[in-house]
Formats: C-alpha cells, sequence, structure tokens
C-alpha cells in the first residue's frame, strides 16, 4: 500500500451504500468532494452533500478526462460489480490520477486491483464484520484507528483488577508489548502518563500495538 496522500480534494466513483457514506463523511470533514455515478437519482439525492455531483459513466473515459479526473488528490472507486471497478480503476491509472482507492469484494479482486495500479484496495464488508466480531467478542476494547499494515491504536475500559495500580506495578508494556499513549477520566485527558500514574476505576486508556497482542492482550480482560 502506498502512502496516503495529505488529500484536498476527492473524487468518488460509485454512490452506493459505502460510496455514499464515503463522499458525504469527506465532505462533512471539510474536503472538496466530487461524486460520480450513472444513477442520476443518486446523484441528486447526494448533490446537497457534496462539492459537486455529477451524473457520468465512469467507463467513459474521454468523459472521465473531461471532468479533469487526474486532478484530484484521491479518486475513490466504490463500484461494487467486478469488471467495472477493474475497468475503472484501469481508466483512473490510465489517465494519470495520483491516487487510487479501490473497493473490492474477494482475495482475486483485491489481486487485479493491485496488479492494475490500485494504491490502496478496501475491504468494507469484511472489515465492518472484523470489527464487529472485535466488539462482541470483547467488548471492552474499541478499535480507534490502524496507522499502519497490523498496528492498530484502541481504546480500553480498565478492568477491575487494575484499578488503584499505578502503570509501573501493570506492566503493560513489559507483559503485553503495549504503550500506553493516554487515560481519560472523567473528560480529563492525560498524555502520555509516567509509570506513577495510578489508574482507577472507570478510567480509560488508549493502547497501541501490532494486532496479534492486542488479540491476546484482549482475551485478558
Amino acid at each position: 500500500m502506498n502512502t496516503i496522500p495529505n488529500a484536498r480534494q476527492f473524487a468518488v466513483l460509485g454512490l452506493g451504500r459505502f460510496g455514499s457514506a464515503l463522499a458525504r463523511q469527506l465532505y462533512a470533514l471539510g474536503k472538496e468532494v466530487l461524486a460520480v455515478d450513472t444513477d442520476e437519482q443518486k446523484v441528486d439525492d447526494i448533490a446537497e452533500y457534496v462539492t459537486h455531483a455529477m451524473a457520468v459513466d465512469c467507463l467513459d473515459e474521454p468523459a472521465m478526462r473531461q471532468i479533469g479526473l487526474e486532478n484530484f488528490d484521491v479518486v475513490i472507486v466504490g463500484v461494487g460489480e467486478m469488471e467495472t471497478s477493474i475497468l475503472a480503476t484501469l481508466i483512473c491509472k490510465e489517465i494519470g490520477v495520483k491516487y487510487v482507492v479501490a473497493k473490492a469484494q474477494s482475495v482475486q479482486h483485491r489481486k487485479v486491483l493491485e496488479k492494475i495500479g490500485a494504491d490502496m484496495v478496501v475491504f468494507p464488508e469484511m472489515e465492518a464484520g472484523c470489527k464487529l466480531g472485535n466488539l462482541l467478542a470483547s467488548p471492552t476494547v474499541v478499535e480507534l484507528a490502524e496507522i499502519a499494515p497490523n498496528f492498530k491504536v484502541v481504546e480500553v475500559e480498565v478492568p477491575s483488577v487494575w484499578a488503584d495500580k499505578s502503570l509501573t506495578e501493570l506492566k503493560i508494556r513489559q507483559k503485553y508489548l503495549l504503550t500506553v499513549l493516554m487515560v481519560s477520566r472523567g473528560g480529563k485527558i492525560t498524555t502520555s502518563p509516567s509509570g506513577e500514574f495510578i489508574l482507577q476505576a472507570n478510567d480509560k486508556i488508549v493502547l497501541c500495538g501490532e494486532h496479534k497482542d492486542l488479540v491476546k492482550f484482549s482475551k485478558t480482560v
């Protein structure tokens, strides 16, 4: 996966549930967003929630060039049908799009997308299922972010057996290979707490570490 750029302008191709939700969220976060779909109704529905919305066929290469797709920092290919997804990704790369994110339906689909130049491939349904599984299996551990492949940041409710103990006593780094980034207590945040910091019941701590170590840790809390 190539490094994600610090992007300001996004184009989203395909306005299904994934594409429309992503376009709305990016716009809500202050980004410039072009939403594209062949379905005029979907385009009309999202028009007020993005910067621009256009009814254009993403497989029409001249049309893609005409709207200046290559000028966007990131283009997301959110169409669901595999053949259309592959062809749209290929067109994006051929016309010079800097960074292409493509949605995949399977491992085989991902391999093809990567071979034709997709900079990032995502599995929305699979990722949502994994996160739900993690939440149901360990409801006290909430994933906040994945900052690198297999390296995550999570928020954890302090286990009752940790209450009134210092971070030095708990030896979280030594036992679990995890780093404590911050502690939240009653709305007050303590970043990079020292070893003398004493945890209390109802505190929440933010940890970072490798996925395998977080999984191992979640089984103990």
